[in-house]
């Protein structure tokens, strides 16, 4: 049995090591299983991604998603162009769906069948498209069965930016097959690599088995297995790590890849687009003007030629009449190029360029094969439509150019067109582009990508040749084979192919990686991965070796400590027994029997143990043996006895002596508390006997159950002791009501946190009936868990009776005192009640605080930021309520409240800033204003007065040239921008001077403040424009803030094209600068106004609609308007009910409309009211409060904009705008 015992604990940690070993396994196997699933999915999601952002969604909005849309002009552009992308991939298919009652239905298909065909429903599982009805983000769904095929399928949701709401979702398939065959590889490799470990570790413990069956000489010479083994291990946990590795960094350098080459894609994009706009602008100019002459129209293509990357725009005109070419001079026409259409020609009118002025003359009619059919595209379907590749003569040689058609029409049409439908019908604008210039001008300005990724442009359109007609670097043109453009993407790890959809044509950016990517994105290397693997295998096996060596020094060193440990058993084993049979002891001289044998069983067998206790003088028992070896007992300081052994024949080993004086420390222990119990006990009995014959009634009490009482207590109430110390005893037989009303008086100062006397008097009802008069004494001591009372009662009825009289002439006042009590208790208890809701929202907030904490960094700052200021108001808030706050201090706690509350309105705006920044959503409302008025003067004049409170020197310097400088710009951004900077400035200065000052130089708007402030250390100069990043982020740093003023003045810049840049020194100071480009423009925009005074009327007490669905804004605004103009309130909760309300109130005189309220949002309401009532003023109520939010409601119709939570003064200002009251 002990054999077993020792190779169950030998062989327990490898059997441990082992199970971690396969369960290790088995974990990196179905992760590498779970990662490979999620990265095709991921890649599907790409792909679809790219499509999503070619489409063009305005084209794609005019889609009805019914039968009708197959002869939609947008149906069949956009189809065609997807054709010629998807004939490239033909296993994916790209169609949109749309939901209609609790179904999908087809929009556009790049596989047109009868059963895709628009309007047509989506034949998918139910399951699936249930989710997919609803659906809000992107999803990749499959293995699925799709007429009768595995296929996966990606879904992306294309929201109205207007409303939110899903418009469409477009849809991608792919055959399952390549993915369902890659997570089966994947699979199979990670049984493999279970079943090489499963092996392993079973070869393990075979050799181990084999050896322990050997002699141990034999076994000496295995003892190397384990050393073995580790190297094993080692290699295997090296190889894995490498592969590891490997593939991380592949997924790595893909995901960098594929970041890039979409933002190449996206800024190709934006310039084509660019272009298209650009002609929209130039058609607009044509149909606002009935006639253009050759000056209008070079005047007019200047300003496009040179905002663009186009070489040339030209005017073609319809001619009923075909003009003879020794006429075209005659009627300014610049190139005797004509062009059919239907039963009219179309001639090249105006053309101008920047490139060549001579650009027309070198037209010639063999380039313009093929045109036609794109003009009469163009024609029929109302919409910008390219040509093929041309050469065209640009300042005397041939450049490769397309012909991009805009059709102009003074009115649009939603079919497509006939060649004899010509109804106005004006003419073509005509842009020649070139495809390579134009993809160079797009992506000089991110030159540093050319150096890592390759990008070209196919044309993928019927006809064409599908090889690059563009590259960037351009040079890769020469470099690159004629050929397939498919087969050259092969030749490069890292490849991508994005669809381009422009101008009624299908394109493709084939893009691919360069050596310089590979080179400057380093990750870990797998060869120092591999090497430090290998070196730590090495490491740990020479170890290994080295402990398996000292094998038989570690065996003999374990059999003299087992020898040791046994010995000491026995000794612990003895002591056990002295300790189990003391706490069983209850007579002293039953000890002295039983211990004597259980000492001797922890000694040699040869010696006879005797225990003796001294009374006095004398000893218990028999009389030492002089002669014999003795140990004293000591207890209370002095020896109170012996143990002896005698009878001897070996010598007395130091280990038993140790054992011997051991049992003799317990025993003196034991005899100490034996001694000090006896001692209690004697004085209880002595206590009781006191108590039990006292003249006065004396009780305790646990639990408000009586636990003892006395003789005179029994005499007092006439109870039996059972009857009182029972559990059930009802203790209200003993209560009076006078008694009741003292103990609830106790009760009630217990709870103010008073401390009550401990001597009262009272009464009691006796078991006859009897009221008696006490008085009673208590004290009480805790006894854990509970806490006892004892109390003494004196019977002074007889006192009382000559007290009755007093008590009598007093009583009319104590009724009167116990009625203010209660009133107060009322009080006090209503304030109690007030002051624990708050706490308990205090509580509540704080614990979603701190669950908010567990989830992002981001949110442990915005907690700490909220909760500044929330504890400011909340406390200031309870103050406020204590009616005996004087008034001055009132005023402290308003100023409190007022600051606390900026504080977190600023900080909430701050969020909301970087939140729109981040995600691109943040607003531009260019307008071209002076660069020293306005807000910047406002801000300036703030940071003024903050210097001023700081004891600050505030300077301004702004040059004659900036008075009137005019920027064309947002200017509500770049008043924000100052605003955080000199705020900054402010709260880091405390002595010295903050300057502020601009300046023009080279076309740039300067603007800078300086510092004389703490500056910023050099280690953190390259964080500080990060998101929540501060110089000093720790718990106790000096200043406050979110870290954000610095990142949202970064992000500012970027989106108004400008730059910042600082200089800082410790303990010196900083200066920031901010450079802006100067618009040519000089004119001074215009401002719109929504706070218009065109409404203004003189009423006395004017009858006022606020349309508010929130209880607590509403009233807040009608005890304004109530108190402040007399004003008239009625109340509607929702857009609706606004409407209806104005219909039947003709008297209104002005409405208060929110904008976010159910049924019908304020901006639709608002639109109803000024078609029916155009004179009635409009006032917004929002709390979005965002920077772009007061242009969208004016422009929705309202008159004005309040932001919540806003200001008295603010409101009463713009109420008169609107009404003058009469005196």
């Amino acid at each position: 049995m002990k054999r077993k015992t020792n190779l169950v604990f030998r062989y327990l940690p490898a059997a441990l090591i082992a199970v971690v070993f396969i369960w290790t396994a088995v974990i990196f196997s179905n992760y590498k299983v779970k990662s490979l699933d999620l990265r095709l999915r991921q890649n599907m999601h790409d792909e679809l991604v790219d499509f999503v952002d070619a489409i063009d969604n305005d084209l794609h909005t005019n889609l009805t998603f019914t039968s009708k849309d197959q002869f939609h002009p947008v149906y069949q552009r956009i189809n065609r162009q997807l054709i010629a992308f998807v004939n490239y991939f033909p296993d994916a298919r790209v169609y949109s769906l749309q939901p209609k009652d609790g179904k999908l239905v087809y929009g556009m298909s790049s596989k047109i069948m009868e059963e895709t065909l628009p309007g047509k429903p989506f034949l998918y599982p139910e399951s699936e498209t249930e989710k997919l009805v609803h659906l809000k983000s992107p999803v990749t769904i499959g293995p699925v069965n799709v007429e009768g095929k595995q296929m996966m399928s990606a879904f992306f949701p294309v929201n109205d930016p207007r409303t939110g709401k899903v418009q469409y979702i477009i849809g991608m398939d792919f055959p399952a097959g390549k993915y369902i065959k890659a997570l089966n590889s994947q699979k199979k490799a990670s049984v493999w690599i279970v079943a090489m470990a499963l092996v392993l570790v079973l070869g393990f413990f075979l050799a181990v088995s084999l050896r322990d069956r050997l002699s141990p000489d034999k076994a000496l010479k295995y003892r190397h297995i384990e050393t073995i083994t580790v190297s094993l291990l080692g290699v295997i946990i090296t190889v894995f790590a490498v592969l590891i590795v490997r593939s991380l960094n592949g997924v790595e350098r893909q995901k960098y890849f594929d970041v890039q080459a979409a933002q190449q894609a996206a800024t190709i994009r934006l310039e084509f687009n660019k272009i298209r706009e650009n002609l929209r602008t130039t058609s607009n100019f044509f149909i606002s003007s009935n006639e253009v002459d050759k000056t209008e129209f070079k005047l007019f293509t200047e300003e496009v030629l040179w905002n663009s990357s186009i070489m040339a725009v030209a005017w073609l005109r319809p001619e009923k009449q075909v003009i003879k070419p020794e006429t075209y001079l005659k009627n300014e026409v610049v190139s005797p190029i004509v062009l059919p259409l239907g039963k009219q020609a179309i001639v090249f009118k105006y053309l101008e360029s920047h490139v060549d002025p001579e650009m027309g003359e070198g037209f010639r009619p063999e380039m313009f094969d093929g045109i036609d059919k794109d003009i009469e595209t163009a024609y029929k379907e109302g919409m910008t439509t390219s040509s093929g590749t041309v050469n065209l003569m640009v300042n005397g040689n041939p450049t490769p150019s397309v012909l991009v058609f805009y059709p102009v029409f003074r009115t649009k049409y939603k079919k497509i067109r006939t060649l004899d439908d010509q109804e106005g019908f004006m003419g073509f604008i005509v842009a020649v582009v070139n495809i390579q210039n134009t993809i160079n001008i797009s992506l000089g300005r991110l030159q540093w990508l050319g150096e890592l990724t390759t990008l070209g442009v196919v044309d993928l359109m019927p006809g064409s040749s599908n090889e690059l007609i563009a590259a960037y670097p351009q040079s890769h043109l020469i470099h690159i084979e004629k050929g397939p453009f498919l087969e050259h993407l092969g030749k490069f790890p890292y490849k991508k192919v994005m669809p381009f959809f422009m101008w009624g044509r299908s394109f493709a950016l084939m893009a691919h990686s360069k050596s310089a990517n590979l080179e400057q994105f380093r990750i870990l290397n797998t060869v120092t991965v591999g090497i430090i693997g290998f070196v730590l295998t090495i490491m740990i096996t020479f170890i290994m070796w080295l402990l398996k060596n000292r094998w038989l020094v570690l065996e003999q060193i374990v059999w003299q400590r087992t020898a040791k440990l046994s010995e000491r058993i026995n000794d612990l084993t003895c002591l056990k027994q002295v300790n189990e049979a003391l706490q069983v002891a209850t007579d002293i001289d039953l000890m002295i029997d039983q211990l004597p044998a259980i000492i001797s069983s922890g000694i040699h067998e040869s010696q006879k143990v005797e225990l003796l206790l001294y009374s006095g003088r004398n000893i218990q028992g028999q009389q030492p043996d002089q002669g014999a070896y003795h140990v004293d007992i000591i207890a209370m300081g002095e020896s109170v006895g012996l143990i002896r052994v005698i009878k001897a024949t070996t010598f007395i080993q130091e280990e038993e002596i140790q054992l011997l004086n051991q049992i003799a420390l317990i025993l003196g222990r034991w005899i100490e508390r034996y001694s000090i119990k006896e001692a209690l006990r004697l004085s209880e009995e002595k206590f009781r006997n006191l108590i039990e014959n006292a003249f006065d009634a004396i009780y305790l009490k646990e639990n408000e159950r009586y636990t003892y009482v006395n003789k005179s207590f029994i005499e007092l109430s006439g109870f039996l002791p059972g009857e009182l110390m029972a559990e059930d005893f009802d203790q209200d037989r003993l209560h009076t009501s006078y008694s009741v009303e003292v103990d609830r008086a106790r009760a009630e100062a217990i709870a103010k946190g008073e401390v009550p006397s401990p001597r009262f008097e009272t009464q009691i009802r006796t078991k006859s009936l009897q009221i008696r008069d006490i008085e009673v004494s208590t004290v009480s001591f805790a006894a854990f868990p509970d806490t006892i009372v004892m109390g003494i009662i004196h019977d002074i009825t007889e006192r009382k009776l000559a007290d009755i009289a007093l008590k009598n002439s007093e009583e009319a006042l104590q009724i009167q005192n116990e009625e203010l009590m209660d009133l107060n208790l009322e009080l006090l208890e209503s304030n109690n009640k007030i002051k624990s809701m708050n706490e308990a929202l205090v509580r509540a907030k704080e614990l979603a605080e701190e669950s908010d904490k567990l989830k992002t960094a981001f949110l442990s700052n915005i907690s700490h930021e909220l909760r500044t200021p929330l504890n400011g108001i909340i406390g200031a808030t309870n103050l406020i309520t204590d009616p005996t706050l004087p008034n001055e201090n009132k005023r402290e706690v308003e100023a409190i409240i007022e600051r606390s509350t900026a504080r977190l309105i600023r900080t909430i705006t701050a969020y909301m800033d970087i939140s729109m920044l981040n995600s691109g959503t943040m607003p531009l409302i260019i307008t071209n204003q002076y660069a020293s008025e306005g807000g910047m003067l406002n801000v300036i004049d703030e940071a003024a007065k903050a210097c001023g409170l700081k004891g600050l020197e505030f300077e301004v310097h702004i040059p004659a040239e900036c008075t009137k400088l005019v920027l064309s710009t947002d200017h509500g951004l770049l008043v924000k921008m100052l605003e955080h900077l000199l705020e900054n400035a402010v709260k880091f200065t405390d002595r010295g001077k903050i300057t502020y000052s601009c300046s023009l130089q080279n076309e740039l708007f300067h603007m800078e403040v300086t510092d004389t402030g703490i500056g910023i250390d050099k280690d953190s100069q390259a964080k500080i424009f990060e998101v929540f990043m501060q110089e000093d982020q720790s718990h106790i740093r000096r200043f406050d803030g979110n870290g954000l003023g610095l990142s949202i003045c970064n992000k500012i810049c970027q989106l108004l094209n400008g730059n910042i840049f600082f200089e800082s020194e410790k303990e010196k100071g900083s200066r920031f600068t901010v450079t802006l480009p100067v618009s040519q423009t000089k004119q001074v925009s215009e401002k719109e106004s929504g706070d218009g005074n065109q409404f203004v009327s003189e009423v006395e007490n004017p009858l006022v609609l606020v349309a508010e669905d929130e209880d607590s804004n509403f009233k807040v605004i009608e005890m304004l308007l109530k108190n402040k103009i007399n004003a008239r309130v009625i109340r509607a909760k929702d857009g609706h009910d606004a409407v209806e309300k104005c219909k039947d109130n003709p008297g209104l005189k002005m409405v208060f409309m929110d904008i976010k309220m159910p049924l019908m949002d304020g901006f639709e309401a608002t639109r109803l009211i000024k078609s029916l009532f155009p004179d009635i003023p409009v006032i917004a109520m929002t709390a979005y409060g965002n920077h772009g939010d007061e242009q969208l409601i004016l422009d929705a119709g309202c008159d004005a904009y309040l932001a919540k939570p806003f200001k008295l003064n603010d409101v009463l200002r713009k109420i008169n705008k609107f009404i003058i009251l009469k005196s």
